[in-house]
């Protein structure tokens, strides 16, 4: 078996992108003394044999709360993690259309600083688009702009490689996924 295990805010808000704090440090004490291999969504995607099961685990956004409540806790469990970002939202909040969404609360996302820390302390840094569009709704020219501009972006604030790409919202088709293989593994 293989899976990711997807996140994005640490919070007790009880919204559909929010697991609460107690919540998260259960699910790092189960994976980090379960049958479970958790390794980078690099190396899970990468294959290799192994009679575990493999979990990978990963952040959207890139909310300040990922440095206060989730890096804490992966690094006790020695869970390693690839942080999503935002790269043109970076410092902002997750706003994303410019009002606010039924359901969601509004959060702060790390600014620059922040994202190198995470960084330096082994946190993977992959790109979840520029502004956070529906990609399936962007013309030619913007899905280009929104789907490799983070590569350039991370390279030059942090020194990052960006080889991992999460869609907003989940949402792709076959045009966002022919332009997104073109700049990540």
């Amino acid at each position: 078996m293989r899976a990711v295990l997807t996140y994005h805010s640490i919070d007790s808000s009880g919204s559909p992108i929010s697991v609460s704090a107690d919540q998260f440090e259960a699910h790092c004490r189960f994976l980090s003394s379960a049958d479970v291999e958790v390794v980078s969504l690099l190396d899970l995607v990468g294959g290799g044999d192994s009679v575990r099961p493999r979990v990978a685990i990963t952040f959207d956004d890139g909310f300040v709360n990922f440095t206060t409540e989730a890096s804490p806790r992966l690094q006790d469990h020695g869970l390693p993690a690839t942080l999503f970002v935002v790269t043109g939202r970076v410092g902002e909040d997750n706003t994303w259309t410019g009002s606010a969404q039924a359901g969601i609360p509004t959060l702060p996302l790390l600014d620059w600083d922040g994202i190198a820390k995470v960084n330096e302390r082994g946190v993977t840094l992959g790109a979840h688009t520029h502004t956070h569009p529906r990609l399936s709704e962007c013309s030619p020219a913007e899905l280009l702009d929104e789907i490799a501009q983070p590569v350039e972006v991370l390279r030059e604030r942090i020194g990052v490689e960006a080889t991992t790409f999460a869609y907003p919202y989940g949402d792709h088709d076959a045009k966002t996924v022919a332009v997104t293989s073109a700049h990540y593994d």
